[in-house]
């Protein structure tokens, strides 16, 4: 899998887990348990989930917001260079949304150890290939 697919499977993976990990009392999803974090880590992981977790839900709801009027737009036969704008907009928020999801990843990335970021890894290689596997046998809705 190429380098850019396996960050931004990283990134996505990394970011979603971050925003159920929320306090102290909160279980670690199950990826966070297979990768058996230490303490310190684990803090590191909450402080990460802090920092990024409003701010990516934030600009999740812009982009859905963005795509939705497009979607509009389009189906009510916008002008061109209205559609133009519309879609510029939308290509804005999801680069600062893969941004964000990014540089949330780097910072985990920093508190895991070289065995445990290998063990992600294969772990998102495998998450990808059982998405491809449900998607090729329908069981996934698109």
């Amino acid at each position: 899998m190429p380098l850019r697919q396996q960050l931004l499977l990283g990134c996505a993976t990394v970011v979603l887990a971050l925003a159920s990990v929320g306090s102290n009392a909160a279980p670690l999803p199950k990826w966070m348990e297979r990768l058996n974090l230490n303490p310190q880590q684990t803090q590191q992981m909450q402080a990460v989930e802090r920092k990024y977790s409003e701010t990516v839900r934030q600009q999740q709801a812009a982009l859905n917001t963005a795509e939705e009027t497009l979607e509009k737009l389009m189906v009510a036969g916008a002008p061109t260079a209205q559609l133009q704008q519309q879609f510029d907009q939308v290509m804005r928020l999801r680069e600062t949304l893969h941004r964000t999801r990014f540089a949330a990843a780097v910072e985990v990335q920093q508190i895991l150890t070289p065995a445990q970021r290998q063990q992600l890894s294969a772990m998102n290689r495998q998450r990808l290939e059982n998405l491809r596997n449900s998607l090729r046998q329908g069981t996934m809705m698109p």
